[in-house]
């Protein structure tokens, strides 16, 4: 039990570094009270899920549908640069492997407009760029339908803060 901790302790520390990273190559300096980490049950049976979190008027919503056994506790982290005009948000397993197989995801940005996203499978692998796609229109990050091969283990994705123009 003590080992289960420490690797999702260390998910975690992976998770903050993700976000912080992002900023920190923006240029943006980064305080403690501009992370924000939370952590939720992935849950198996084939069903839509949904988690969401929200900040300063910037909604990062993780949707998904898996099958698998039973479920897995996932991370949710939100970053933002110190002028709030940028956010990254990422939803990870900790420890970098997930048992479940997932039949389709989406990380989607409501309130920002999203220039970039990034997704994994197990052992940090990334995902190959049939597997999923980076819709800006959409603000979203989401699995490509008969492409995606059913591992996930992480998925970023980056926005501006502020609506798009139409």
């Amino acid at each position: 039990m003590a080992n289960f901790a420490v690797v999702e302790l260390l998910g975690m520390i992976v998770l903050l570094l993700c976000c912080l990273t992002v900023l920190v190559s923006a240029g943006s300096k980064i305080r403690e009270d501009e992370i924000k980490v939370s952590e939720f049950d992935v849950k198996p049976g084939g069903e839509k899920h949904e988690y969401q979190e929200s900040w300063d008027g910037v909604t990062c919503k993780f949707t998904y549908a898996s099958q698998g056994g039973t479920k897995e506790k996932w991370s949710f982290g939100m970053s933002r640069s110190s002028d709030l005009n940028q956010y990254s948000c990422s939803v990870e397993r900790p420890g970098g492997t997930s048992y479940l197989f997932f039949l389709n995801f989406k990380l989607e940005v409501i309130g920002g407009t999203v220039w970039d996203g990034e997704a994994f499978g197990n052992r940090e692998k990334p995902l190959k760029p049939d597997e999923f796609t980076v819709d800006q229109e959409k603000n979203m990050i989401a699995s490509k339908e008969g492409g995606f091969g059913a591992e996930l283990s992480r998925v970023n994705v980056y926005a501006n803060a502020g609506k798009s123009e139409l």
